[in-house]
């Protein structure tokens, strides 16, 4: 059994994310050839540094 870390680290809404769409396709289709290997997912925005970023430098981004 393996263990595969999957981090987000997008600053874009999980919805308009091209990048993390791409890793939860190769994601669903990896489970399903390794269905004993864990997958652990951290996403780079839910912890507390992330929420310091001024998002307002980033408006012509997001």
């Amino acid at each position: 059994m393996s263990k595969i870390l999957v981090i987000n680290s997008s600053v874009l809404q999980k919805e308009n994310s091209d990048s993390l769409a791409m890793s939860n396709l190769f994601i669903n289709e990896y489970k399903t050839l390794n269905p004993n290997d864990e997958v652990v997912y951290v996403d780079l925005n839910d912890l507390k540094m992330a929420k310091n970023i001024n998002k307002k430098q980033y408006r012509n981004i997001l």
